[in-house]
């Protein structure tokens, strides 16, 4: 049964931005309603937020690993809005078509002797994948990251063909599409991290406890060749002094959902 629960949040800005600050006890839940209410009416006209504390630190995200048939169909419904029967029906027609490997794998570990040299040299000329190849094949990045099981059946899923995405072998546009995000995984594999900034405020609004968290993307490193697996990042806010203009305080009303199961079999 849903639970009703309320949330206070302050919109802050800093220079041209605005960034969200959570109130420290949210979310409030049925016994403390009266009280969320209260704090609202407290300070909803309030127009400075004092920083208690303020922390900056770059944080480094791991490229992904290799794709088993489970987590390719996880990436391809998730990005292409398709069921799972549809991405695995498409990714069978690249395989027998010669392009894939076999799509149906357990594996998310390379065996050691797995050549992968060869294969990302196929792309070095590629329109859209070429500069990043380029890069890897210069600084000699061939080790891929690793998941957690070889299975022994079928490598995990990789590309075995370089083609342009306008490619007479890729039938359809679904089957470009599918090609184009396999592709760009398997060469993030080899992908330098990316470099994120995480930016963490302690604020007050009136002596109520209030926190921030903005999340941007220093460097991309892998995500240059793989974009859909960029977080939603923020813009990097600039801090000068003690205090941040508020620009709204607001009260939600909010519900709890039930949980979500998501399992694709194949």
């Amino acid at each position: 049964i849903p639970e009703k629960y309320l949330t206070i949040e302050a919109i802050l800005t800093a220079a041209k931005d605005t960034f969200n600050a959570q109130h420290k006890n949210n979310p409030f839940k049925k016994k403390d309603m009266d009280n969320a209410k209260k704090i609202y009416e407290k300070i909803k006209n309030e127009k400075v937020a004092i920083i208690e504390n303020y922390n900056k630190n770059l944080v480094k995200r791991r490229p992904p690993t290799p794709l088993n048939t489970n987590k390719a169909l996880i990436l391809l419904t998730k990005n292409l809005r398709i069921n799972a029967k549809t991405a695995l029906s498409t990714m069978n027609d690249l395989y027998l078509n010669q392009i894939i490997s076999y799509p149906r794998t357990d594996s998310d570990v390379y065996k050691p002797d797995f050549s992968h040299k060869n294969l990302i040299e196929m792309f070095k000329n590629h329109s859209d994948y070429g500069k990043f190849t380029q890069d890897l094949l210069n600084n000699g990045r061939f080790k891929p990251t690793k998941g957690k099981k070889d299975a022994g059946d079928h490598p995990p899923i990789t590309p075995i063909e370089g083609l342009e995405l306008n490619s007479n072998k890729l039938k359809t546009n679904l089957q470009m599409k599918v090609y184009n995000l396999l592709a760009r995984h398997y060469l993030a594999l080899f992908g330098e991290v990316a470099t994120e900034s995480k930016q963490d405020l302690d604020l007050r609004i009136k002596e109520e406890p209030f926190k921030a968290q903005i999340v941007s993307l220093v460097d991309p490193g892998y995500l240059e060749i793989a974009p859909f697996l960029k977080p939603k990042y923020d813009t990097e806010i600039q801090i000068s002094g003690n205090t941040i203009p508020v620009k709204e305080v607001k009260l939600h009303d909010k519900e709890t959902k039930p949980p979500h199961f998501h399992q694709i079999f194949y």
